[in-house]
């Protein structure tokens, strides 16, 4: 785990989710896809976070951006082991 790396990612999440905080309270009830749109956004970024905490990704690489991005398929997340859920 590249610790620097993994907090400067989580620290951008944690700026999201504050933003997103601010601008829901701000938003009328049915603005309910804007607060989709900041939400996902802070699952985007805590996901990149955990799943590239070795170290910053090759983006140009086999691994695409969408999967640097989507949900952690590790289970050490819940668990503490490095098997991958089916």
């Amino acid at each position: 785990m590249d610790k620097p790396w993994l907090i400067v990612n989580l620290e951008d999440a944690r700026q999201a989710l504050d933003r997103a905080i601010t601008e829901i309270k701000a938003l009328d009830a049915g603005d309910e896809h804007v607060a989709q749109q900041l939400v996902g956004e802070v699952y985007i970024k805590l996901n990149y976070a955990w799943n590239s905490r070795a170290g910053a990704p090759d983006l140009s690489g086999p691994t695409k951006y969408g999967e640097w991005i989507s949900y952690p398929r590790v289970m050490d997340i819940y668990t503490g082991s490095d098997e991958k859920s089916a």
